[in-house]
């Protein structure tokens, strides 16, 4: 990546020294300064609007450092040379069966599809009672003898994971708010990954929220340090 004009006439000796000088004294210095000097080559500067993810930083540059990358950030971060921004909102909300990130849409619209979707497929793969056949093994799942002649059943693994009664799985599942209907969803779907006996359908999946990824750049201390 090419530097841009503005920072044409810009030096990394200064920041060198600096954090030599600062930081220096640790296991991790010369790794301290890598970092910092590869951050500078690939413009992560504030004025460019150009950050880095902790796994993008990690997979651009791990190789060079035999320091954990974690510490290293650490270090810069302690040490005014490295900060962070976090685009849009603090945590994104992924809906695992549509493999998107959902935020701004209804939470509960969407718990309560996925959750509905889950009770179709569990009521589908009950055992028909003139046969006795678990219908979870024709959906794809392994015939295992579980005991007493019955095999394990998609409505088994979920009130297992739920604690309740087979009874009570469709009931538990529509109780409670949002977040707890969210929580008992995932407990469900993750149940029915874990059991080689059952699968799911992929009519349903689990909606989990997860932090954003800081963003890494230079901080404005170092730019002037760069441009001293």
């Amino acid at each position: 990546m090419e530097l841009k004009p503005t920072i044409h006439h810009m030096s990394i000796t200064h920041l060198i020294d600096d954090i030599r000088g600062r930081l220096g004294g640790k296991p991790s210095e010369d790794d301290l300064v890598k970092l910092a000097r590869c951050c500078y080559r690939e413009n992560l500067l504030p004025e460019n609007d150009q950050y880095m993810k902790k796994s993008e930083l990690e997979d651009t540059f791990g190789d060079y450092l035999d320091t954990s990358l974690g510490t290293c950030i650490k270090n810069l971060r302690n040490g005014d040379i490295l900060q962070y921004q976090v685009q849009g909102p603090d945590f994104l909300i992924i809906h695992e069966r549509r493999d998107e990130i959902v935020n701004g849409e209804d939470l509960d619209i969407l718990v309560t599809e996925e959750i509905e979707n889950l009770v179709d497929h569990i009521e589908a793969t009950d055992p028909d009672d003139e046969s006795g056949d678990s219908a979870a093994v024709a959906d794809g799942g392994e015939d295992v003898d579980q005991g007493g002649g019955d095999d394990l059943t998609l409505r088994d693994v979920v009130s297992t994971a739920l604690d309740v009664d087979e009874s009570d799985v469709e009931d538990d599942l529509r109780a409670g708010d949002t977040t707890d209907r969210q929580s008992k969803l995932n407990d469900a779907v993750d149940a029915i990954e874990q059991n080689p006996v059952v699968a799911t359908n992929g009519s349903y999946g689990k909606i989990r929220f997860i932090r954003n990824p800081h963003q890494y750049e230079l901080t404005a201390r170092a730019v002037n340090l760069i441009n001293a």
